[in-house]
C-alpha cells in the first residue's frame, strides 16, 4: 500500500510557520508568567532572610528567562523563513511572467517578421500614392478649360472699342397711382383708368 505524498505550496507553508509562531508566542507568554511568579516567590524569601529558598525560586526564574530568550529566537528565524518564502514566491511569479512575455514576443515576431512589415509599409506607401495620382488625373480632367490671360486682355479691349446700346432696365417702374382713401371702401369707389386714344 503506498503513501500519499502531499506537495506544499508557498501559502501551505507560509500557514504551516505561522501556526508554529503562534505557539511559539504562546510558550514564552506562558514562561514570562511563570518568570515573573518566581521571582515574586524570590522576593518574598529574601525579606523572610530566607537567601537559599530565594536563591532556589531565583535559578529557576533565570531559566525561564534563557528559554524565553530561545522561543524568541524561533520566531525571529521563523519570520525570516516567512519573508524568503514570500520574496521566492514572488521571484518564481515574476519568471512566469518574463516566460510568458517572450513566448509572447516570439509569437509576434514570427506572425510579424521585419521582412513582411517592410512589404505592408512598401504597399500602403505604393497604394497611397495610386489614390494620389488617380486624384490628379481626376482634377486634371475637370479643370482641363486651361484660360489664357492674354486671350482674356485682348477680349475686354474689343469690348470697349465697341458702342452697345444700352439694354432696356428690366427694373419694373413703380406706380404713381395715389393708394385709396378711407372713403373709398367699395370697388366702385375707385377712379377708373384713362382710355389711350
Amino acid at each position: 500500500m503506498g503513501c500519499w505524498i502531499t506537495r506544499h505550496t508557498v501559502h501551505t507553508t507560509i500557514h504551516d510557520i505561522n501556526d508554529v509562531i503562534q505557539v511559539l508566542h504562546t510558550n514564552i507568554q506562558a514562561a514570562e508568567q511563570t518568570q515573573a511568579a518566581l521571582r515574586i516567590k524570590a522576593r518574598t524569601y529574601v525579606r523572610q532572610n530566607n537567601r537559599t529558598r530565594a536563591m532556589f525560586y531565583l535559578k529557576q526564574a533565570k531559566q525561564y528567562e534563557r528559554q524565553i530568550i530561545t522561543l524568541q529566537g524561533r520566531v525571529l528565524t521563523c519570520t525570516q523563513k516567512i519573508m524568503t518564502l514570500r520574496n521566492m514566491h514572488m521571484a518564481s511569479m515574476q519568471l512566469r511572467a518574463i516566460r510568458t512575455a517572450t513566448r509572447v514576443f516570439k509569437d509576434f515576431t514570427r506572425q510579424h517578421d521585419l521582412d513582411r512589415v517592410e512589404r505592408l509599409q512598401d504597399e500602403l506607401e505604393d497604394g497611397m500614392q495610386h489614390v494620389l495620382e488617380v486624384s490628379n488625373v481626376l482634377e486634371n480632367s475637370m479643370g482641363d478649360m486651361d484660360i489664357d490671360e492674354d486671350e482674356l486682355e485682348e477680349e475686354l479691349n474689343a469690348l470697349e472699342m465697341v458702342d452697345i446700346p444700352v439694354a432696356p432696365s428690366d427694373t419694373p417702374q413703380p406706380i404713381t397711382t395715389p393708394p385709396p382713401t378711407q372713403a373709398c371702401r367699395h370697388r366702385s369707389d375707385l377712379p377708373l383708368p384713362m382710355l389711350s386714344q
